[in-house]
């Protein structure tokens, strides 16, 4: 069962896969949710998310046509980390835990969809997000 859910695109870049330098996308990632936070387009139950909150999230890849098919297409499960470890923090991995929106850890998204689409221009190219709190 799905509460509260936000949406949003990021657009105008070419996702990158965890496997090649992916610090620009993560970047972009995080100036897309800052600027999603300051138009006020988070509700609070995000922004002040906490451990006992549970996730869903659904991310839809616009890739380039070109990279679709001609051989180079990245896998999902690589496309995903980038933009969960940018949105969530790793506490693992930092003293200072600091997601671009969750300041918890990625562990908590219980349930995570995928998917590719081609498009034809780089303006269109990035991820499409749906992040629902669970109700368990």
């Amino acid at each position: 069962m799905s509460g509260d859910c936000i949406e949003f695109d990021i657009r105008g870049m070419t996702p990158r896969p965890s496997s090649t330098d992916e610090g620009p996308w993560r970047k972009y990632i995080a100036d897309s949710v800052a600027q999603e936070v300051a138009i006020g387009a988070i509700p609070d139950s995000h922004l002040f998310a906490g451990d006992s909150d549970y996730f869903e999230v659904s991310m839809v890849f616009h890739i380039l046509r070109s990279e679709l098919y001609g051989g180079n297409s990245p896998d999902l499960d690589n496309l995903s980390k980038p933009v969960l470890d940018t949105l969530f923090c790793d506490k693992r991995n930092s003293k200072h835990c600091k997601g671009a929106l969750y300041q918890i850890d990625d562990h908590l998204v219980w349930k995570l969809s995928l998917e590719k689409r081609p498009v034809d221009s780089p303006q269109e190219a990035g991820v499409s997000l749906r992040i629902s709190i669970l109700t368990l």
